[in-house]
């Protein structure tokens, strides 16, 4: 099967809204893509892309990069065998694969093992850092219960474990007092919310400040027109009233 299907989906998309656009009402020379967290790396794919950049204008990307690791699938293919494998097709795989149910494919992810690679440049740690780390989802966060263990060593060895699982290059205690530098001893306080900010500070230019810098900045030398924003506003309603203000981020 080939890879980025869902691309492609998204590609055949765009040329019907071109080619129809104009039989309702709608500009097809002023097309503007919009997406979301993974939708946003797509949406920042899609214009970059020779197969679909010539049907948009201008795009939103909001809260996700195609510059994050986490948004590019350099593995999948491997990844795509040893899932085969894991489910017991060797051959024909694709008449295999569809005839496996739901639970037969959870259960051969679940047995997928996926290892990271080795950096020794430590530009690209950004990134693959907290996905090696914290493979599921649920694993980014901090449960209540656990709020109040928080404190300047703890925020050290998890920073350490993020840098140590996939940095090993000559420079890295050089990089590692760099981290603890910016995300522990600037404005350093004496209480758990502090340092949990800074580790969602951490992971938040991990997974998505940097890469959409980076972004922002190669598209704007290539004489793109770039505009960032910050949301910064949050709805009281969908936190838990056990979550410290200063968390809710």
């Amino acid at each position: 099967m080939p890879g980025n299907l869902g691309l492609w989906d998204m590609a055949e998309a765009l040329k019907f809204i071109h080619t129809n656009a104009g039989n309702f009402g709608g500009d097809p020379s002023s097309i503007t893509v919009w997406g979301h967290s993974a939708g946003s790396a797509a949406v920042g794919q899609l214009i970059l892309s020779p197969v679909t950049r010539d049907y948009i204008v201008r795009s939103i990307e909001m809260s996700g990069s195609p510059w994050g690791s986490w948004s590019l699938g350099s593995s999948v293919a491997n990844n795509s065998l040893e899932l085969a494998q894991a489910l017991g097709c060797f051959s024909n795989i694709k008449d295999c694969m569809k005839r496996k149910s739901v639970e037969e494919i959870y259960n051969g992810i679940e047995q997928v093992n996926i290892p990271g690679r080795p950096i020794t440049d430590p530009a690209p740690l950004f990134g693959w850092a907290i996905m090696r780390v914290a493979p599921p989802m649920q694993k980014w966060s901090v449960e209540p219960e656990d709020y109040q263990n928080w404190n300047r060593d703890r925020l050290i060895s998890e920073l350490h474990k993020a840098v140590k699982k996939v940095y090993i290059g000559d420079h890295l205690d050089e990089l590692l007092k760099d981290i603890v530098s910016y995300y522990v001893e600037r404005d350093e306080e004496q209480h758990f919310e502090f340092y949990i900010d800074r580790y969602t500070e951490f992971l938040s230019d991990l997974l998505f400040v940097v890469p959409s810098a980076d972004g922002i900045m190669a598209r704007s030398a290539a004489g793109w027109d770039m505009y960032a924003y910050s949301l910064d506003h949050y709805n009281e309603a969908i936190w838990d009233k056990d979550v410290p203000r200063r968390l809710k981020g």
